[in-house]
Parts: structure tokens; sequence; C-alpha cells
């Protein structure tokens, strides 16, 4: 949003979350998805974790995933670049997930990008 967009939303939305944020767009509002939303106002609720300047207990492939999900790349890009089947990609980013308590990867590349990873 500070690059200029407009709106964020994730790919799974649904019609009616488009049409929502067509509408406040077009209306001059910036529109971002409810749960991308709820975590930036909660904030980071573990901060006393490890690795707030690292990338702490991931492995080299997740570190790959994860600057990958930072470029904008789709789960089967990521696949065909690694040489990797879109489940391990999938099974890598719950991984990712788990060890640094985010729900989704919208709190993925939040976590990430706060710490400069991207």
């Amino acid at each position: 949003m500070e690059a200029g967009a407009y709106g964020y939303m994730l790919k799974n939305a649904g019609k009616s979350e488009l049409v929502t944020a067509l509408n406040a767009i077009v209306s001059g509002k910036k529109y971002l998805t409810p749960e991308l939303d709820a975590l930036i106002k909660n904030g980071d609720l573990y901060k006393d974790r490890q690795g707030e300047n690292s990338y702490g207990s991931l492995t080299k492939r997740e570190i790959q995933i994860v600057k990958l999900v930072l470029e904008q790349y789709t789960t089967q890009e990521i696949a065909e670049r690694l040489f990797l089947s879109t489940d391990t990609v999938e099974t890598h980013r719950r991984n990712m997930m788990h060890k640094l308590d985010v729900r989704n990867t919208a709190g993925l590349v939040k976590y990430a990008m706060e710490r400069g990873w991207g």
C-alpha cells in the first residue's frame, strides 16, 4: 500500500469481497482484505520469539520458498522453479507458518516484510 496500491486481497477471495473492494476503490477509499487488516491492527503478539532479525529455525528450503512468496510467485511457479511438487511447497509453507506462529500467507508475508526479509 505504501508503494501506491489502492487495495490488497488474497487470491482465494470470493466474488462478494471483490465487489466490496472495487466499490471501495472506485469511491476513493483503499481496501485491505479483512485477514490482513486484523493482523495489522493486532500487531505482533509474539515479539519475544527468537529470530526477529534472522530466519531463525527455518530450513534453507523454507527460506528459498518464503523469498519466492515475497516475490509474488505462485505455489505452482515455486514448485516448478525448485523442482518440487505443489504439495511439497504447501507443506513447507504450512511448516513455516507453524514455526513463525502465523495463521495464513498474509501473516507470513507481514512477518517477513517487518523483518526486512524481502
